[in-house]
């Protein structure tokens, strides 16, 4: 009897392991072939640019590529090559930085790890495709960050980012002091900047 029962038990235990297989297998699928909501929709909000840096660790001797953003976090990139009259501020943890939003830092940067660039930039992997199905967090830029690249002339196009012309966003433009450039209008909908591609807020 207490045979019978174990075997019983055995056959129901490894029938609701295969069943659990099974629909795992059905729910990665369909994940790949159903993107997740946007990150918008999921209630992620935008990383929010302010400038980006290079960074010299005399430790190491790596170089970086850094993009910072308004909540202090960054994204950054190992580099090399840059002339070390460019690393002209010490930090407290002993490294060097650039003077920010040099144009070279970023063509350099891009030169070296283009994904990288692309993705401090808002246009890699921000939001999901059929081959991509876990978005990352999507990029913004403000206000002051627009200024200075307008100011030198700089279009984050030419590293992969979005068409934005230098002159191109006034402030009258922006809602909340940033330019969200892969929201379309109803404010809740991501659709991804490709590289080079003019942001939706400005079309």
């Amino acid at each position: 009897m207490q045979f019978k029962l174990a075997r019983r038990k055995r056959k129901k235990w490894s029938e609701s392991t295969a069943i659990a297989v099974v629909v795992s297998v059905v729910l990665v699928v369909g994940v790949y072939l159903f993107p997740m909501p946007t990150s918008l929709g999921q209630g992620i909000n935008e990383r929010v640019a302010t400038g980006w840096q290079a960074v010299y660790m005399p430790a190491t001797g790596q170089e970086y590529y850094r993009m910072t953003f308004n909540d202090l976090s960054y994204l950054q990139y190992p580099i090399s090559g840059l002339p070390r009259s460019l690393f002209t501020k010490h930090t407290v943890d002993g490294s060097l930085i650039s003077k920010s939003n040099l144009i070279g830092v970023i063509e350099s940067a891009y030169a070296h790890n283009a994904k990288g660039v692309e993705q401090t930039l808002g246009t890699y992997h921000n939001v999901p495709d059929r081959l991509h199905p876990f978005n990352e967090e999507p990029v913004a830029y403000t206000t002051q960050l627009l200024q200075v690249m307008a100011k030198d002339g700089f279009n984050p196009s030419t590293v992969g980012g979005p068409n934005i012309p230098p002159g191109s966003v006034s402030k009258s433009q922006l809602k909340g002091g940033m330019l969200q450039i892969d929201t379309k209008s109803d404010g809740n909908t991501l659709a991804q900047c490709q590289p080079g591609q003019r942001p939706l807020v400005l079309g």
